[in-house]
């Protein structure tokens, strides 16, 4: 048996959006060692339809993105089910995002895995 504690993301889909390359193989690997099944988009519009056939449990969106940005993800995600947490990625020089904003959880670059997990840990099944 598996426990909770070493694999938290168990049982989830995450969609994880950026438009770095680099962030986007290194966050999947992250939440991929946490036990989620997890896919990635490289822009809004490119995870646009992986909500209907990824059905993702959790999203976590950069923020700051050329085109459509993290704010237009996160309500994608709320027009398709408002029940899914978006959790927003911010770089370090980034603007704060706003407490308002809608987000479930804010994490800013670089983030450590039991941050990670910690954040998993709380997202309904």
């Amino acid at each position: 048996m598996v426990d909770d504690d070493s694999d938290p993301g168990r049982g989830m889909r995450v969609l994880i959006v950026d438009d770095d390359d680099v962030v986007l193989e290194v966050f999947a690997d992250m939440v991929a060692a946490l036990g989620a099944d997890v896919t990635t988009a490289t822009s809004v519009a490119e995870a646009r339809p992986m909500l209907t056939t990824f059905r993702p449990t959790l999203v976590i969106t950069d923020v700051y993105m050329p085109g459509e940005n993290g704010l237009v993800m996160r309500a994608e995600v709320r027009h398709w089910n408002p029940s899914v947490p978006v959790v927003a990625l911010t770089g370090a020089g980034d603007a704060e995002v706003q407490p308002d904003a809608g987000f479930a959880h804010v994490l800013r670059k670089p983030v450590v895995l039991d941050t990670l997990a910690a954040i998993l840990k709380t997202v309904p099944r």
